[in-house]
């Protein structure tokens, strides 16, 4: 894009970055809206999906609530779309909060009825037993 409608709105700077400082964003009632039902779903312990039409403000919502919590008491991961497996959204989420995934199969034989899911338990390894000060949060 050209700065020219940066000119023609005299704009100081590109509005639409993914960077935004969370100071910038326009505080709506829409985005209090997304901010209350996230801290709620966050003190019940649940889960809370935040669906929109693209360009609705998803991504700025997510990242304005992450930057008002507080990173003692909440350690914020990323997970990407996958395949669609359940197996592999665990995956993900153990490699984020870093644990390591030690021997078992690694998938889900219906045949084994021992229910390794092939992650640490935290006795073989201290690298498996994370940080449990924080709450883990997957925008």
């Amino acid at each position: 894009m050209s700065s020219s409608y940066r000119q023609f709105f005299a704009l100081q700077k590109e509005p639409f970055i993914s960077d935004i400082k969370r100071k910038e964003v326009m505080v709506t009632a829409a985005l209090k809206g997304v901010e209350e039902r996230i801290h709620y779903a966050l003190r019940l312990g649940g889960v809370a999906v935040l669906t929109g039409e693209i360009g609705s403000g998803k991504s700025t919502g997510l990242r304005y609530v992450i930057g008002g919590l507080h990173p003692s008491e909440y350690r914020i991961i990323y997970v990407t779309a996958s395949s669609g497996s359940i197996l592999e959204l665990y995956r993900q989420i153990l490699g984020e909060l870093g644990v390591a995934i030690c021997g078992g199969t690694g998938g889900h034989d219906p045949a084994d009825q021992t229910g390794d899911s092939g992650a640490c338990s935290g006795e073989e390894d201290e690298s498996c037993a994370g940080d449990r000060r924080s709450q883990p949060i997957a925008p």
